[in-house]
């Protein structure tokens, strides 16, 4: 695949920016080039990027807040190409097997959470009384003098809407 012209040049300035930035920001900026190779459809270049953020001077540390999200991409990147997971600071490596195993666990895991309330049991009312709805929230009884006003907001509705309907 080639990297469009455009593309190429974005790369070399980061590039550029990387080797003369602190190696902090230049981890940020190795991220960020990481995510643009992996944008633009080239995984194995991202990959590269990304195990310098783990192996090298720029590497992150277990309490940059970028490391869990990169073992996010990593996790997925690795099971895309096919070859093992490496140790990480939150994680340890993982061989295929492995790795297929955790991918399939997450993605049975993300499907729940999408279908979470598909299979929830519907409540047993019938009508929406307002009891049973101060049931469901858990209401303590009303006082007096808030049901009174409650009436009058009840009553007061009704009448708006006999008025709507001619």
């Amino acid at each position: 695949m080639q990297i469009p012209l455009g593309c190429a040049q974005l790369f070399a300035e980061l590039t550029t920016e990387i080797q003369t930035a602190q190696p902090s920001r230049a981890s940020k900026i190795l991220y960020e080039a990481g995510n643009l190779m992996l944008l633009a459809g080239e995984e194995q270049s991202a990959y590269q990027a990304f195990c310098y953020l783990l192996n090298s001077e720029f590497a992150l540390k277990e309490s940059s807040y970028l490391i869990n999200q990169l073992e996010a991409i990593l996790l997925s990147l690795c099971h895309s190409l096919r070859i093992p997971y490496p140790k990480t600071p939150c994680q340890e490596e993982m061989n295929l097997q492995e790795l297929d195993a955790t991918v399939q666990e997450n993605e049975q895991r993300y499907r729940d959470i999408l279908y979470i309330d598909r299979f929830m049991v519907s409540p047993k009312a019938n009508t929406w009384s307002e009891e049973y709805i101060s049931s469901l929230i858990g209401e303590q009884e009303l006082k007096p003098e808030e049901s009174e006003v409650s009436n009058q907001v009840r009553r007061l509705t009704k009448k708006i809407m006999i008025v709507k309907k001619k």
